[in-house]
């Protein structure tokens, strides 16, 4: 909402190293993000990069905690609001594709790749239940992509959106802009996952919990084939 946005940009003022609202193109609207850079990251001396991806219910805004580790370690974050979500779907635009998840990752990508205090060479992706779907797609689709790691990703959309809860599927209603169970399917039935996945040549991390009630650790297991 306007008053989280602005509480968000309050507490912006007061965090370190700071935060960085970006636009990223898309074919509708923008594809909004929050990029962040150590505090001895400069183009004598780019970092390496990870490109964090929120989940289902989730907002960039809630990856700050994400964000510190990776900057304590030394590695510049861009935190993305997939189509849909949060700012982005503000703006206009929908995660109602496999092309719209395409879109996002270069756009993404390709920030990184033109920043002049990011090392171009050792970008990597992380992310949450969808959003780790989002960042096992992205080292799938872009050799750009040198490492990657998710946590309770699934892998098959279908049966994981068959499967969650009643306010998860009226959020993927949201994000998607369709309306109905059968719009959905269709959807994610043209998602070509495993084979996205299959494409991955970096080194990937896969994370599951036996215990993870929303998204089955056999999601987890087929990803790490």
């Amino acid at each position: 909402s306007e008053q989280a946005m602005q509480n968000f940009e309050s507490f912006k003022k007061h965090h370190f190293p700071r935060i960085q609202k970006v636009a990223l193109p898309f074919r509708r609207g923008k594809v909004m993000a929050n990029f962040r850079l150590p505090e001895n990251a400069s183009p004598s001396k780019p970092v390496p990069a990870i490109l964090i991806f929120q989940g289902n219910d989730s907002v960039k805004e809630f990856m700050v905690y994400v964000e510190d580790v990776a900057l304590r370690h030394g590695l510049a974050t861009l935190t993305v609001d997939q189509p849909g979500f949060g700012e982005s779907g503000m703006t206009g635009n929908y995660l109602d594709s496999e092309q719209a998840v395409a879109l996002c990752v270069r756009s993404s990508i390709s920030y990184l790749q033109h920043h002049n205090s990011v090392d171009h060479n050792a970008i990597g992706a992380f992310g949450f239940s969808f959003g780790g779907f989002t960042s096992l797609y992205s080292a799938g689709l872009s050799e750009r992509i040198k490492a990657v790691s998710s946590i309770g990703a699934p892998v098959r959309l279908r049966r994981a959106f068959s499967d969650i809860p009643y306010l998860m599927k009226q959020r993927t209603f949201q994000w998607s802009g369709f309306q109905s169970d059968a719009e959905i399917d269709h959807m994610l039935h043209k998602m070509d996952v495993p084979s996205a996945i299959q494409n991955i040549k970096s080194p990937a991390y896969i994370v599951h919990g036996l215990a993870d009630d929303v998204v089955s650790v056999n999601e987890g297991k087929l990803a790490r084939k």
